[in-house]
């Protein structure tokens, strides 16, 4: 493998730069091609978590997708995509989503970006080591369909003055302001801003604490300095947390309008329940169980119920949807200062960081010249009806934990009809073989046995899971109710009753919902008729089998 540096491009970044580690040159795309392929950085159990996240990832994604299309928010592009695998061969259907931050596939690779340059920066930054970050929020929470825009935009305003007052007043340069909204269990959103920075020479004790002060002051708001950051992440956070997206989504479904799915007040329940007993155990040792918030969360979810579908008959438009136009236009992170130069340098020398791998070194984050477009001798894009490669991707391990080059196909076909077509498929294959040759070059394991190898971990994960989901109770108890000793516990039906296991006897059968309103407790009866009313204390117990649907209660 020829060395680095006969791979390496001219820099391009600002000769304002006055930082010697960030102006290193970049390196081809053709050498991190060969560098990267045939390495791994996990197992296959491993890679199978990850995997099954990033399918959550987009499984969730496409739900939001509709719900914005629904609504007449075209969430969707023209382009439809086929990543095919240089070496494993294995083939994915891509979707074109739209840009936005309520959507979690775009959202997390904007995040990923984001993070490797930051981190990139922090590394080779002169002061990356004394870099700082605070945390700024704003005023009190914002109520679901509150003008959320409106407080957002007045508190990136603020940042923006207030770092150039700290650079005049006290020699601090402000690098990055990174936006995030967490949701509660009630849908108020709680805006706030990480702050990242660094001193342009030590303060003393005095006038430290007059900066802290005074910085408070000028926010009018909490601010809270966390000390030296240790780790990017803490700083580029997602926007929105992808398990608040589902809830509003979720507790939306209370909405006959807006349902994309079944409400299920018990499961909605037992989410809001950890997010309870998260805030509970904050700062505790004798940590509580989220089962013990289980009533709490229950009486949240009925009431936030009733809140969507009273706002619904006033005309409110889907919380999801809300929150699209809220946050429309807005940035959710704005490099500054010496990051800001950073990152406008690599889009001026059409670069960006990864990671490449060294035999030395391992693992390290480099600048990369990206993938120039190939035209044909005239200058024009090339066009072609089918097979057409769009981008020859660094490698990466989409199909096993193994990285191999990826190429994005449009309009891909393993049969073509056209000329073109077949020569570009033939073209795709002769590429193949120069990326097998990397592989083995790398000691990657024979591309046929990995792939059986990855399919027969991914059919035994989904057989223990299957397994695990039919065999475990989940049981959740609320105002003290006893079990009794030795007793059976009962199961939930799709239609909502419950059975005992050992008689067969049903002990709960809910009364006809088209009949009455399923979010007020005192419309629960069991089977002999007797009123569960809210106005007494629960004497009942809720249990719910996860291989089960339409359970809500006991």
């Amino acid at each position: 493998m020829p060395g680095l540096a006969q791979h390496r491009q001219p820099n391009h970044t600002s000769r304002n730069a006055s930082f010697s580690g960030l102006d290193q040159g970049a390196f081809s795309h053709a050498f991190v091609l060969e560098a990267n392929t045939g390495r791994s950085r996990s197992d296959i159990q491993a890679w199978l978590a990850r995997d099954a996240d990033r399918q959550r990832l987009e499984a969730d994604t496409e739900r939001f997708a509709e719900i914005l299309e629904q609504q007449g928010i075209p969430a969707r592009t023209d382009l439809r995509l086929v990543a095919v695998g240089l070496i494993t061969g294995q083939r994915q259907e891509l979707e074109g989503w739209r840009n936005t931050n309520v959507l979690p596939v775009p959202s997390s690779r904007n995040r990923a970006a984001m993070l490797r340059e930051l981190e990139f920066f922090m590394r080779n930054h002169p002061k990356g080591q004394w870099l700082r970050y605070a945390v700024v929020t704003f005023g009190e929470r914002v109520e679901l369909f509150g003008d959320l825009r409106d407080r957002v935009r007045v508190a990136h305003r603020r940042i923006s003055k207030w770092a150039s007052w700290a650079k005049a007043e006290f020699g601090v340069h402000v690098v990055d302001r990174h936006g995030e909204l967490t949701v509660d269990e009630r849908l108020s959103i709680h805006p706030h801003s990480n702050v990242l920075y660094y001193l342009e020479r030590p303060l003393s004790k005095e006038r430290w604490a007059e900066f802290l002060w005074r910085s408070a002051q000028k926010f009018g708001a909490r601010w809270q300095d966390n000390g030296r950051v240790r780790n990017a992440n803490e700083i580029v956070k997602y926007f929105f947390k992808g398990d608040d997206l589902t809830l509003m989504a979720d507790l939306a479904c209370a909405v006959p309008d807006w349902a994309d799915g079944a409400f299920d007040p018990a499961e909605l329940a037992h989410m809001v329940a950890v997010k309870l007993a998260a805030k509970a155990n904050k700062g505790r040792s004798d940590r509580l169980p989220a089962e013990a918030f289980f009533g709490k969360a229950l009486q949240l979810v009925l009431d936030v119920a009733g809140d969507l579908r009273r706002q619904a008959a006033a005309g409110a438009s889907h919380p999801l949807v809300w929150l699209f136009h809220e946050m429309f236009g807005l940035r959710v992170a704005t490099p500054m200062g010496e990051l800001r130069q950073f990152r406008a340098g690599l889009r001026i020398g059409k670069e960006r960081v990864v990671g490449v791998f060294s035999p030395e070194t391992g693992y390290g984050l480099r600048k990369v010249r990206k993938q120039t477009r190939e035209r044909t001798s005239e200058g024009i894009d090339v066009l072609l009806p089918e097979n057409e490669v769009l981008a020859f991707t660094l490698p990466q391990p989409r199909f096993s934990p193994y990285a191999e080059p990826v190429l994005l196909v449009r309009n891909f076909t393993a049969q073509p009809r056209t000329r073109l077509g077949a020569l570009a498929l033939n073209r795709m294959a002769a590429t193949g073989e120069k990326a097998k040759e990397w592989w083995n070059k790398a000691g990657a394991p024979d591309p046929k046995k990995l792939v059986a190898a990855v399919n027969g971990a991914r059919a035994e994960a989904g057989r223990q899971e299957e397994t695990a989901e039919g065999g475990v109770y989940r049981s959740h108890y609320y105002d003290n109710c006893p079990a009794e000793a030795g007793a059976e516990m009962p199961f939930c039906r799709s239609d909502g009753s419950l059975v005992d296991r050992r008689t067969g006897e049903v002990v709960f059968e809910p009364r006809s919902i088209p009949e009455i309103d399923i979010f007020d407790p005192r419309n629960w009866f069991d089977s002999s008729g007797t009123q569960w009313g809210s106005g007494k204390r629960y004497q009942l117990r809720w249990h719910y089998d996860s291989a089960m649907d339409g359970c809500w209660d006991e």
